[in-house]
């Protein structure tokens, strides 16, 4: 393995020399251009090195609280209350959000102590009758944005091609979108697990309209307004040494690029951790994410999504490592015209990451 990793890392480290000497795209410089490619060289190895560490590192790093606004769970920066209303800004890796919580009732947020998981389940399902919360976000997406940016230097971005597979793809894959704009209504409840639990958790379910300007396709940003509405169930229990996160998201979404096909979709989240459980258990310590979408009209196949991904407790350390691999898959409906996918329709997806 470790032969590997270093023959993997020095084939990435002489491509990168072969195309800043000029043979990248069978091209060839001579003189004043030679020697200011190779200076770069010497120049760019180390930001090369550092963008790779940043990408694979803790990537998605999961805090005491649970807020609402994320895809995946952040850690809560920021919050202030004002009157029954509050504040909240989270952040991790792939998502940094902003968010005003509003009670559109007298009544405070109910608390839920002692329930299964399938009675966090239910509790929601009952409580989301009659919406009580309203919720206005914006999402920023760090990791994909930073896709982009080394999407336009094609000579750091190709010296992590592997034939058809590409290393930063693989890591930003999965985000559409650099920034949304959204706002949800339905109802939120708070969970206490048990005596031990030392963190606000929370869950929600209603509905919750988004926007946004611009499509990412493999790192690349494509002009497109579009707009998606979704029923949502979402939240997450942290006790002392258990974790468990969970998202269910049936929607459409509509795009004003002719080119970019309008979809419906169903995308489902599972996360779970157990510091007491055996550290190959697969059904305590596991993960994965689901995502498929459909043609509006004709309600046939555009793409598919499976993530899976493996948790090693740290119990002695409060930690979790984890490493996630997945598949996306594109068919030829999803892009149209210009924007006709002839790079492959496959994209390995890696999610290496640290849960606390």
């Amino acid at each position: 393995m470790k032969t590997s990793i270093v023959s993997a890392l020095s084939n990435v480290a002489a491509k990168v020399k072969n195309s800043l000497n000029g043979g990248w795209h069978g091209k060839t410089y001579a003189g004043d251009a030679l020697k200011q490619r190779r200076m770069m060289l010497t120049l760019i190895r180390p930001t090369l090195w550092s963008s790779l560490i940043s990408l694979c590192l803790p990537a998605y790093l999961q805090a005491e609280e649970i807020t609402y606004l994320e895809k995946t769970p952040q850690k809560r920066l920021y919050q202030r209350q004002i009157a029954s209303h509050s504040i909240e800004v989270g952040a991790n890796a792939y998502e940094a959000t902003l968010g005003l919580y509003m009670n559109l009732s007298d009544k405070p947020i109910p608390v839920v102590e002692g329930k299964s998981e399938i009675g966090f389940y239910r509790d929601l399902l009952f409580s989301s009758l009659n919406p009580r919360h309203l919720i206005i976000s914006g999402s920023v997406y760090p990791v994909p944005l930073l896709g982009v940016a080394l999407r336009k230097n094609h000579n750091i971005y190709d010296a992590f091609d592997f034939g058809r597979f590409n290393l930063i793809q693989s890591v930003t894959a999965g985000y559409e979108a650099p920034f949304a704009l959204s706002a949800f209504v339905g109802n939120v409840v708070d969970y206490s697990p048990d005596k031990a639990s030392h963190s606000i958790n929370r869950g929600f379910m209603g509905y919750q309209f988004s926007a946004g300007k611009q499509h990412i396709k493999r790192n690349e940003l494509i002009d497109d307004t579009w707009y998606q509405f979704e029923w949502h169930i979402k939240g997450g229990v942290k006790a002392s040494d258990e974790l468990l996160a969970w998202n269910l998201r049936p929607g459409v979404q509509w795009h004003s690029n002719p080119d970019i096909a309008d979809v419906g979709y169903l995308a489902l989240r599972r996360n779970r951790i157990d510091f007491n459980a055996p550290i190959l258990s697969w059904l305590l310590n596991a993960g994965f994410e689901f995502k498929y979408q459909f043609e509006q009209k004709t309600f046939k196949p555009v793409s598919y999504e499976l993530k899976l991904d493996k948790k090693f407790p740290l119990k002695k350390f409060g930690i979790a490592l984890s490493l996630g691999f997945g598949i996306i898959h594109t068919t030829d409906r999803k892009y149209q015209g210009s924007l006709t996918d002839t790079e492959g329709d496959t994209i390995l997806a890696i999610r290496p990451f640290i849960e606390f």
